[in-house]
């Protein structure tokens, strides 16, 4: 996860924070899941299907760039991307 912010260390001078969090291994998820009184909360249930809210961990690595400049933001910054799928039907257009 990207953040543009003032860092609040350096007099407001523009920041970039950048966020991440290791995903999760199949016995953390187990464990969670299956452990006696375990602390998931059910927010909606439907037929089969459920959804719950799980406890919440800190194992988040968070990166501080400050002061920022055009290059950092526009590095970390989200682009806007385009999917071509090349067919003969193209070509033959061409």
């Amino acid at each position: 996860m990207f953040l543009l912010c003032s860092d609040p260390l350096r007099s407001g001078e523009k920041a970039v924070v950048v966020a991440t969090k290791p995903g999760w291994t199949e016995d953390e998820l187990r464990a969670i899941v299956e452990a006696d009184g375990n602390a998931l909360v059910c927010t909606h249930r439907n037929d089969k299907f459920s959804r719950h809210d799980g406890p919440a961990t800190t194992a988040v690595s968070i990166q501080l760039i400050s002061p920022a400049n055009d290059v950092d933001i526009t590095k970390y910054a989200k682009e806007r991307s385009v999917l071509v799928r090349e067919t003969p039907e193209l070509y033959e257009a061409a």
